[in-house]
């Protein structure tokens, strides 16, 4: 009898405390997540941008110079101008004035007539300083000379499509120079294309269009002050820009006759010139291809040595064909028959042994892939024998269990012109384990039931046992 009262106490004991635990509400542990904040910083101010200077007469004997240029930033505390004269010997620019921020203009009131001089303007502010670019500028009443000898040539037969141009400087009281272009494709007017500062003599312009065949260009050069502006007074200078030359030339040859081939590398050729010659040196025209990159050439002597050249030829403007190529190749004796030049021969035969080594390769890799292909296969199937056997065991589990997912965001900074971005702790979010105990209550009511069932079966089991003991 007492045992029976232990058992049910014991029964009653452990239903309370899981009606109790099931009822209590969860508190959610929360966890840091991370939001973006935007925390300004200083930066240096940018450079002032466009700077100019003109020369100008104040109640007609004092003379000035007038600097302007282009605000580029918005954090500067004010603009500082530094001068030189284009006669000191020494390279250093003095402080001659300030502005305040967001100024774009000073007057140079200390100009002297008859001098030249290099200007510079720097943006500043507490942590340091832009500066433009350096220019010069003329105190004159008269009108430059305009420069002579201009010349316009490749800088170099390395590279092309960069053009040097020359000139004399006639004057003495320019501020500078102006580079004016114009190009053959349709183009009816010069553009400037750069200004230069005093007393310079030559200019590279590396932006020539390099793929634009046929294309020339027309370059013009002037002085310019205050006053006036010049321009060069010798005429237009053209630098054409030749047609490709072909690429890849070869010839097959016999006793008799010779094949050419070659790659065509222009666009614009309005044929292909064949040249030949058996001495290297007095080629002759024997053939025009069209745009065939081909030619056949008959009627050669037996065992003579011949000089091949091919250029491509542009008809509107002939100096402006291409570079010629050449290659030289020897007939065969008359008893010989037709056959390719050793070189190509090599060539066919390494050809054919990579073409067969590609094609076993291939075939070991088209076995190696129905192999792999098969396994996976069976993989496959055995995966899909096994997720089927255990769906149905997981099916209602799945159902019941709730699914927790995390969403984490990481601290993190990041630097930009404008400020720093950088990660600040925010409480927000409920926690895993929260979520898994949340869980646990809903479906405590099944585990619960499960253990009541294992007490009882272990009363009665102890029940029976006393009884026979008894008896």
């Amino acid at each position: 009898m007492k045992t029976r009262i232990k058992l049910l106490s014991a029964v009653v004991l452990l239903i309370t405390v899981a009606i109790t635990a099931l009822s209590f509400p969860i508190r959610a542990v929360s966890i840091p997540t991370f939001s973006i904040v935007s925390v300004p910083i200083l930066a240096f101010p940018k450079a002032p941008g466009d700077l100019t200077g003109k020369s100008w007469v104040y109640l007609f004997s004092d003379w000035r110079v007038k600097l302007e240029w282009k605000d580029n930033s918005s954090n500067e505390m004010g603009f500082k101008i530094y001068r030189r004269s284009a006669d000191s010997m020494l390279p250093n620019f003095n402080l001659i004035g300030t502005v305040a921020a967001n100024t774009m203009t000073y007057n140079d009131a200390a100009a002297e007539l008859g001098e030249t001089y290099y200007y510079y303007v720097r943006a500043y502010n507490s942590i340091g300083e832009g500066s433009s670019e350096t220019i010069s500028v003329a105190v004159t009443d008269t009108a430059p000379q305009a420069p002579t000898d201009l010349k316009a040539m490749a800088d170099s037969e390395s590279e092309p499509t960069k053009v040097k141009i020359t000139w004399n400087d006639q004057s003495d009281n320019e501020s500078g120079f102006k580079i004016l272009r114009r190009d053959s494709a349709g183009s009816t007017s010069f553009k400037l294309i750069k200004t230069l500062n005093v007393n310079v003599e030559n200019y590279v312009d590396n932006e020539i269009t390099p793929d634009l065949e046929g294309r020339y260009y027309t370059y013009r050069v002037s002085a310019f002050n205050s006053i006036d502006e010049t321009t060069s007074v010798t005429g237009e200078y053209s630098v054409p820009f030749c047609l490709k030359a072909p690429a890849d030339l070869s010839a097959a040859i016999t006793s008799t006759t010779a094949d050419l081939t070659w790659t065509d590398k222009s666009e614009k050729e309005s044929y292909f010139a064949v040249y030949r010659c058996t001495d290297g040196v007095s080629y002759q025209l024997v053939a025009g291809t069209g745009h065939t990159a081909a030619y056949h050439d008959t009627n050669l002597n037996p065992n003579t040595l011949y000089y091949y050249a091919v250029c491509a030829v542009y008809e509107a403007e002939p100096s402006l064909g291409s570079p010629r190529t050449y290659v030289t190749a020897k007939t065969a004796l008359a008893s010989s028959g037709p056959s390719s030049s050793g070189s190509t021969e090599s060539v066919s035969s390494s050809a054919s042994v990579s073409s067969a080594g590609i094609s076993s390769q291939a075939s070991s890799s088209d076995a190696s892939v129905v192999t792999s292909a098969a396994a996976s296969s069976v993989v496959s199937d055995l995966s899909s024998a096994v997720k089927s056997a255990a769906s149905s065991k997981t099916k209602s589990s799945a159902q019941t269990v709730s699914t927790v997912s995390e969403t984490r965001s990481e601290a993190f900074d990041v630097i930009s012109s404008d400020g720093v971005t950088s990660g600040v702790a925010s409480q927000e979010g409920q926690s895993g384990m929260a979520a898994f105990l949340e869980g646990v209550r809903q479906n405590g009511l099944i585990i619960i039931m499960v253990l009541l069932a294992a007490i009882l079966v272990v009363m009665v089991t102890l029940l029976i046992r006393k009884k026979s003991k008894t008896k």
